[in-house]
């Protein structure tokens, strides 16, 4: 594996996308866990819902873009399977660190 400008900043992007879409979800977390306390209820909730809507799927399109990635990389199917994995539980594990900070769940 040959550590190219071009694969560092993969890598860092990844992380990166990983991090906003975290954020994005604990912001509509946060959102919905305030709305009792506004006037206009059912527009805080849907705002909440639809930003964690967002945040999910932005998480989703950024872990298969990051699959992705790892499959064009020329190294064996074991190799490959033992990055996949790490790859997920990290970010799962980025992912719950962000909400335990942020949202305090």
């Amino acid at each position: 594996m040959d550590l190219t400008d071009n694969l560092v900043k993969g890598v860092f992007d990844n992380v990166r996308n990983f991090l906003l879409s975290s954020v994005v979800i604990a912001a509509g977390i946060l959102i919905f866990r305030e709305a009792p306390q506004t006037t206009t209820m059912a527009y805080s909730y849907t705002i909440g819902l639809v930003a964690v809507l967002i945040g999910f799927s932005l998480f989703a399109l950024n872990a298969a873009h990051g699959w992705k990635k790892f499959t064009e990389l020329k190294i064996s199917k074991v190799y490959l399977v033992v990055l996949q994995v790490i790859y997920a539980l990290l970010a799962i594990e980025i992912v719950g660190k962000l909400f335990v900070v942020r949202v305090g769940l």
